[in-house]
């Protein structure tokens, strides 16, 4: 069971708010094998359509300068104007790859932390050149861990590689009677199984490298009882998070409030300072005060009766006593039944419902 430093368990599921303190200084479960495995796949997909065309190209662009160094006479004067050339040539047909894999590597490291950017941990500090400090990293538990998962891919590659290369030692001999054209097919086909056998192997193991990541941050966020009870003493006195808290629980009521409107059988209105939804109905023991609303509220309560059709009356008198001196789903008290019912009367006479 994991223990912060007063040596209390941490039994506790996350806060938001640790969430995001972690996430500022860049601790979100992202896997370095799932970049790796992305950038290997998107230049296997590269070679695939236009390694031949490739190779071609890098031919003639070496046929062309070699056969050029006939007529070539070295000089201090053209050496580099020669070499630059060569380069710049070269440079336009090696760069692509390695600019397509420094996109993928991005974008895919991006997409992991769900583009979080932290510049915390490449920035100076002073413990990192404390030489104490970094022995104790060197034998820490999550470098013993990284030096495990490097030297398991290491042996399974080797492995995987043993195992495909094994049954092709006996032909080599018989390479004696193909061209080199023949040859060189026979090996890319050979290269090409031996990287997407590479390449889902490590498929495997990135996809057990990041749920194991993922898994550790989790118990690493973890907090005991006591961090979180700070954390929701910091929550209650953070102006910020008092007003976030507020603005949620304005959403919340208004939203139950424009639920109960609906069913209201009546809205009597300031005309535009208060909304007041009274509900009746035949057979109830008095009316319910069942929404109310002021100023912005008031106008939306407005907006929803009038789209259902529930009548709207004008009463500022009423309307303001009512908004005063009841609570949402209080009972209308026998004092006010008389201000109310020609409200009531009327609406029920609109409708075409008979008192008895």
């Amino acid at each position: 069971m994991a223990e912060n430093e007063d040596g209390q368990e941490k039994t506790e599921d996350p806060t938001e708010e640790r969430r995001e303190e972690f996430r500022k200084h860049g601790d979100i479960a992202h896997s370095k094998e799932v970049t790796s495995l992305f950038v290997l796949f998107s230049i296997l997909i590269l070679l695939s359509f236009a390694g031949a065309k490739g190779f071609e190209t890098l031919k003639w662009i070496m046929v062309q300068h070699f056969s050029a160094l006939q007529h070539f006479r070295i000089t201090p004067n053209n050496t580099i104007g020669y070499f630059t050339q060569v380069w710049t040539s070269l440079g336009a047909v090696i760069l692509l790859p390695f600019g397509i894999a420094a996109i993928v590597a991005i974008l895919v490291t991006l997409l992991q932390t769900r583009f979080n950017v932290s510049f915390e941990r490449v920035m100076p500090s002073f413990d990192k050149l404390n030489p104490l400090k970094g022995i104790k990293r060197l034998f820490s538990f999550s470098v013993i861990v990284e030096l495990a998962k490097g030297i398991g891919k290491l042996l399974s590659v080797c492995i995987l590689t043993y195992l495909v290369l094994y049954g092709e030692w006996k032909r080599i001999p018989a390479f004696l009677n193909l061209s080199l054209s023949e040859s060189a097919t026979y090996w890319a086909k050979l290269t090409t199984t031996l990287f997407w056998s590479t390449a889902s192997l490590l498929g495997v193991i990135a996809g057990v490298d990041y749920i194991y990541t993922f898994f550790a941050l989790e118990k690493k966020m973890r907090m005991s009882k006591q961090e979180l009870k700070e954390d929701y003493r910091k929550r209650e006195s953070d102006p910020l998070v008092k007003q976030r808290l507020r603005r949620m629980q304005r959403e919340i009521a208004n939203r139950r409030t424009m639920i109960s409107t609906r069913k209201a059988t009546v809205l009597i209105t300031n005309p535009t300072h208060y909304a007041i939804a009274i509900r009746y109905e035949l057979g109830m023991r008095a009316p319910i005060l069942v929404a109310k609303g002021a100023d912005l509220i008031a106008l939306e309560m407005r907006k929803l009766a009038t789209s259902l059709h529930i009548p709207i009356i004008e009463n500022k008198p009423l309307a303001q006593l009512l908004y005063k001196s009841l609570k949402v789903d209080q009972e209308v008290p026998e004092s006010l039944y008389e201000a109310l019912s020609e409200v009531i009367r009327y609406v029920f006479k609109i409708k075409g419902i008979r008192l008895s």
